[in-house]
């Protein structure tokens, strides 16, 4: 049991990486709503960040899978999206756990 633990501390900890890789303080996480419950209650919402790389196109960078994983949230495979349910508001928690600073992030629908 304490291997499984590991791994998935491991498995967190790449998936943190990565996201500090990929995600600058101060940049903005394009979300994109992939599905609403009929009540309303829960949400598929793809999170996405587009990041320069001094080319003519800017890399985008589908960045769900990592940030359920670095967060403890569930994704949902089928519609490449993080689970949420009312009151989760992921943009400020990925701030915090990245940069210890809920307003590290900016937030824009797409």
């Amino acid at each position: 049991m304490a291997s499984v633990r590991q791994s998935l501390k491991t498995e967190r900890d790449e998936a943190i990486e990565r996201l500090r890789s990929w995600v600058p303080e101060g940049a903005t996480i394009y979300t994109n709503t992939k599905h609403r419950s009929r009540s309303g209650l829960r949400r598929v919402v793809q999170f996405m960040v587009i990041a320069p790389d001094g080319a003519e196109k800017p890399d985008i960078f589908f960045i769900g899978y990592n940030v359920a994983l670095a967060l403890g949230w569930r994704y949902d495979r089928e519609r490449e999206g993080v689970i949420l349910s009312p009151g989760d508001d992921l943009v400020p928690e990925l701030g915090r756990l990245l940069f210890g600073n809920s307003s590290a992030l900016s937030e824009r629908s797409i």
